[in-house]
């Protein structure tokens, strides 16, 4: 076994100390991926990154198939379920630190078929448990602006210093999705 400080990829070791800073920020409560696997194991595949559009992008699109479960990134509360335009129906998953504490770093999960009979808002979740499922086709219940299924998902996180939470690329926080 070779320890991450005896690699030779300078990505790796930025890699790690960027997940050890985070995880010390943010009390170690990151912890998986958004949406059930596919049939043969792996990730799906994400379509438009992080700033794609002109940089308007806010998140990344994972190419899930309509009726895919989304399930919590992370510890959190459920803290907003609701139906505007652009989003569709979507949840805001408000991140819990350790000791259940919120942070203010949230993730959204939008494009869903429905959020409304998965969990309640208000509701604690823990990593990896279902709350809701995947949608976006064009002119499915909704959809919001899409036009395809997929989940998109974003990443806010509070500055230093705290503030409102910004927009960060959440792709990297997945591990080594597929592209």
């Amino acid at each position: 076994l070779t320890r991450w400080w005896e690699t030779d990829t300078l990505a790796w070791k930025l890699a790690v100390a960027y997940a050890v800073w985070l995880g010390l920020k943010a009390a170690c409560t990151i912890r998986g991926y958004p949406l059930e696997p596919r049939s043969d194991g792996t990730p799906w595949p994400i379509g438009d990154g992080f700033g794609d559009r002109s940089g308007r992008h806010q998140g990344i699109d994972i190419r899930a198939g309509c009726g895919t479960n989304v399930v919590a990134f992370t510890d959190g509360q459920v803290r907003w379920r609701d139906n505007p335009s652009g989003y569709g129906y979507y949840i805001d998953l408000y991140h819990t630190d350790a000791d259940g504490n919120l942070t203010g770093d949230f993730t959204r999960y939008a494009h869903l078929q429905s959020s409304k009979d998965e969990v309640p808002n208000g509701q604690y979740v823990t990593a990896g448990q279902l709350i809701g499922v995947s949608g976006g086709a064009l002119n499915m219940e909704g959809a919001g602006n899409s036009n395809g299924c997929h989940l998109h998902f974003e990443y806010r996180q509070v500055p230093e210093g705290g503030g409102t939470p910004v927009p960060i690329d959440p792709a990297p926080l997945l591990g080594d999705p597929v592209t």
